[in-house]
């Protein structure tokens, strides 16, 4: 059995310290990919590229 949250088992799966730490990691996250964005990369195939323009 799991130990995911269900009807029957209320234990949940990440502790409260645990998600605000992997929401701070989102927002680092996206403040990254804004400015790749800005500054003319984008990431393809797992490589960080200049942006191919039109």
């Amino acid at each position: 059995m799991n130990n995911y949250s269900t009807s029957k088992n209320t234990q949940k799966p990440f502790t409260k310290q645990t998600i605000e730490a992997i929401e701070r990691l989102g927002g680092v996250l996206k403040r990254i990919h804004v400015r790749m964005l800005r500054e003319g990369y984008v990431i393809k195939d797992g490589a960080i590229v200049p942006k191919q323009k039109p």
